[in-house]
């Protein structure tokens, strides 16, 4: 009966290990980089009379699912600003969804920089996977005395 109990709890420690290693991500995974693709800013959005594009663009994807898109755009139109504008917050679109992690910068110059960002949630250590894990598992009560 207790060396059945001990290949039991052997057997589920052994699943639970497994699982943990699963949940893990693969720290040595690279991250995806584009440059150049057609980046647009609508006027409605950039408060300049007219909508614009570019290629000058970064993109960055990790194995997490973060991303970064950056575009910067040079406008010699009429409707520039007398001082920096900056904008955040509002919605975006990247090649990995949308988001509101979004910033707008606009110069006198006519430099205009947006960058939008996708955060995804952390996951959690292996530690409180562990834990998590341990708190839905059934549990084993031994009694008595251990016999060798």
């Amino acid at each position: 009966m207790q060396k059945k109990l001990f290949s039991l709890l052997g057997l589920f420690l052994v699943l639970i290990f497994i699982a943990v290693l699963a949940g893990q991500q693969n720290v040595f995974a690279k991250a995806t980089v584009d440059k150049g693709f057609n980046c647009g800013l609508l006027a409605s959005d950039s408060g300049l009379p007219s909508d614009i594009t570019t290629q000058k663009t970064h993109s960055v994807v990790t194995s997490a699912g973060t991303s970064t898109l950056t575009c910067r755009f040079s406008y010699t139109g009429d409707g520039l600003p007398k001082k920096a504008v900056k904008r955040t917050g509002f919605e975006c679109f990247t090649q990995t969804g949308v988001t509101n992690i979004s910033r707008l910068v606009i110069t006198p110059s006519g430099q205009i920089t947006l960058v939008c960002q996708i955060k995804r949630p952390a996951k959690p250590s292996a530690s409180a996977q562990m834990m998590s894990m341990s708190a839905h598992a059934p549990s084993f009560e031994m009694s008595g005395v251990i016999n060798r």
